[in-house]
C-alpha cells in the first residue's frame, strides 16, 4: 500500500508540474499498476483463506474474537472495493474512503507487538498513563491559549497601522489569527523558536525577546520536563506492577541463571558422565575467575565443599546432575543469610518440640 501511495504521489507531483517530476509515474515506475493489481488480488486471497482456516478451526470462538472481525470487516471492503470497480463505477472519494480501510490492517502489528517485551511495556505504559497525558495536554493547551489571545491582542495595534514598519505580512504570517497564533506557539514551545523571535525583534520590538526567552525557559523547559517526568514515573509504576512484566522478568532471570549453571556444569564435569562429583566440584570452584564469577551472582563458594554438602543434601545424593546444581545454586545464591540458613538446618537436624 505504501507503493501504491508513492507512485499515485509521483503522478500527482507530475500533473501539477512540480520540479524533478517531468516523467509521469507509470515511466518512472514501469508495470507498476500491473504489479500492484497482482499482488492486490494475491493477498485478497491469502486474507481469505487465512479467515476460512481460522474460522473452521474456532467454529463459533471466531466471533468472540475482535481480530477476527476487524480482519472481516477490512476484507468485506476489500471484495466491495474489486465488485464495484469491475461492475460499476463509484465516485473517487468513496474509492479512497475503502483503500483507506485497508490502514486498519496495520492494527493488527499491535498483537504481534505485545508478543516483545520492549514493545508490550511501551503500549502497557502509554495505556496507563493516558489520563496523566490528557490532563498535561489539557494544562499545556490552555496555557498556550491565554498566551496566543494576548499575542494576537498586542500585535493587533502594528497589523492594523499602516505606517508600521517592517513587514506586516510576515507578522500576521506568525500572530494574525488566533489559529496561527496557537500554532506559532507550539512551534517556539517543541521545534525552533529563533527565526519567529527574530522576526519579531526586526520588524515589531526588540521587548520581544524577553516574551520569548521567558517562554522558552517556562513552558519549552519546565513544563515539558515535568511532564516528560510524569510519564517516566508512570512506565516505572506500570514496570512495577503489571503481573505480565513481573512474570516475563522473573522468567528471563531463570533462563539466565539455568544457562549460566549448565555452562558451568559441563566445563565442571571433566569425565563427561552427566553427574559432578565432589572431587569435580572442589577442582572447579580452585579457579579463582569461577569464585569471582559465582559471587557475582549471589553464591559464596569460599567453602566449596560446604557448598556441594549443602546442594547434595537436597538432592540425598552424593553427586549432582545439571538440574540438581541449577536448583541448589538457586536456593543458596543472594544474600549470606540463605546459606548460612541451609547449614544452620543442616546441623540442627530436626527439631522436636518437647
Amino acid at each position: 500500500m505504501a507503493f501504491q501511495v508513492q507512485y499515485r504521489g509521483l503522478e500527482a507531483g507530475h500533473r501539477l508540474g512540480y520540479r524533478g517530476l517531468e516523467r509521469p509515474a507509470n515511466e518512472v515506475w514501469p508495470h507498476a499498476e500491473t504489479a500492484f493489481e497482482v499482488l492486490d488480488v494475491f493477498f485478497g486471497v491469502v486474507f481469505t483463506l487465512e479467515l476460512l482456516l481460522k474460522f473452521l478451526g474456532s467454529s463459533l470462538e471466531f466471533f468472540k474474537d475482535v481480530w477476527n472481525l476487524l480482519d472481516g470487516l477490512v476484507l468485506a471492503i476489500w471484495y466491495v472495493e474489486r465488485m464495484t470497480a469491475t461492475a460499476f463505477p463509484l465516485d473517487p472519494m468513496i474509492l479512497r474512503l475503502f483503500r483507506l480501510t485497508r490502514l486498519m490492517r496495520m492494527v493488527r502489528l499491535v498483537k504481534i507487538f505485545e508478543q516483545c517485551d520492549a514493545l508490550y511495556l511501551m503500549l502497557t505504559s502509554i495505556r496507563a498513563s493516558f489520563a496523566a497525558l490528557a490532563w498535561s495536554s489539557a494544562l499545556l493547551v490552555l496555557i498556550q491559549m491565554m498566551l496566543a489571545l494576548a499575542m494576537v491582542t498586542i500585535v493587533e495595534p502594528y497589523l492594523t497601522n499602516p505606517n508600521s514598519p517592517g513587514d506586516r505580512y510576515d507578522v500576521y504570517k506568525y500572530y494574525g489569527t488566533f489559529t496561527r497564533a496557537m500554532l506559532t506557539l507550539f512551534e517556539i514551545t517543541l521545534g525552533n523558536f529563533v527565526p519567529v523571535t527574530r522576526l519579531m525583534m526586526s520588524d515589531v520590538s526588540e521587548i520581544y525577546v524577553v516574551f520569548a526567552l521567558i517562554h522558552k525557559l517556562v513552558i519549552g523547559f519546565a513544563v515539558v520536563m515535568v511532564i516528560t517526568g510524569v510519564f517516566i514515573q508512570e512506565t516505572v509504576t506500570v514496570a512495577q506492577t503489571d503481573n505480565t512484566i513481573m512474570l516475563t522478568q522473573k522468567e528471563r532471570a531463570l533462563n539466565l541463571h539455568m544457562s549460566k549453571m549448565t555452562a558451568l556444569f559441563k566445563a565442571a564435569d571433566f569425565d563427561e558422565s552427566g553427574r559432578l562429583d565432589r572431587g569435580e566440584w572442589l577442582q572447579v570452584c580452585d579457579d579463582y575467575s569461577v569464585q569471582l564469577w559465582l559471587a557475582a551472582m549471589g553464591l559464596d563458594v569460599s567453602n566449596a565443599a560446604l557448598v556441594h554438602e549443602l546442594i547434595c543434601a537436597a538432592t540425598g545424593l552424593e553427586d549432582l546432575c545439571a538440574k540438581d546444581l541449577v536448583m541448589g545454586v538457586a536456593r543458596l545464591k543472594g544474600a549470606a543469610r540463605n546459606i548460612d540458613m541451609a547449614l544452620f538446618r543442616k546441623d540442627a537436624g530436626p527439631y522436636n518440640g518437647a
